[in-house]
């Protein structure tokens, strides 16, 4: 049991002769660069974040809690520099919501609640240089945000940003078929354009460019 918390599995699975972890989200993550980047308190504060989301998930489910997905298609061609992607997807965003004009978003935790009700927030000491946020998704987990605690986040101007950027992550970057596993701040050079556009998505969703025209 201790061994399944760590790893991020079942552990009735690892009784297996083989231990198969398809589809998950954590298996993703081990083999990422960004992974191996933090050290061993924030790897296991991740797979703790992880594991909870995964558990939220089953307990929602047995409680018959509605998880379809209620989030706005925002995938498919996209075309220019990425944080001209970022910007035109922001403002998609906002007209499929019918937010008005430049309406300010008064709270991004309220916003993905009323509007983005599959998608799940949660908070987890990650450290003071930690990563600001994770995402996640599989067929375990809800679209899953992990917001950093500790470190910049304690500013709730730039954890309004962060939640904002992975919030890009999941309605962009999660093609729903293959699991997402996503560090945000350690940046490789595969991951620069995502990590750039989410970064513009994440500005435009709350201050719309024609605030500044004026």
């Amino acid at each position: 049991e201790v061994l399944g918390r760590v790893y991020g599995l079942d552990p009735d699975s690892l009784s297996e002769p083989a231990i198969r972890t398809s589809g998950d989200a954590i298996t993703v993550l081990l083999y990422a660069d960004e992974f191996r980047q933090v050290n061993d308190a924030t790897r296991l504060a991740i797979v703790a974040a992880a594991n909870a989301a995964r558990d939220l998930h089953r307990l929602q489910k047995l409680i018959g809690v509605d998880d379809r997905p209620h989030v706005p298609e925002l995938r498919g061609r996209s075309v220019g520099a990425p944080h001209r992607q970022g910007s035109a997807k922001a403002a998609l965003l906002r007209r499929i919501l019918n937010i008005r004009g430049a309406d300010p978003i008064a709270s991004m935790r309220d916003f993905v609640k009323e509007y983005l009700r599959s998608v799940v927030v949660l908070y987890a000491r990650l450290g003071p240089h930690g990563p600001a946020g994770l995402t996640f998704g599989d067929p375990y987990r809800a679209p899953t945000i992990v917001l950093n605690a500790e470190g910049k986040n304690t500013n709730p101007l730039v954890r309004r940003f962060s939640l904002a950027h992975e919030l890009c992550h999941v309605l962009l970057d999660w093609n729903r078929t293959e699991p997402l596993a996503l560090l945000s701040g350690y940046l490789t050079e595969s991951g620069l354009d995502m990590e750039r556009r989410a970064n513009a998505f994440a500005v435009r969703l709350r201050c719309p460019e024609r605030v500044l025209t004026s």
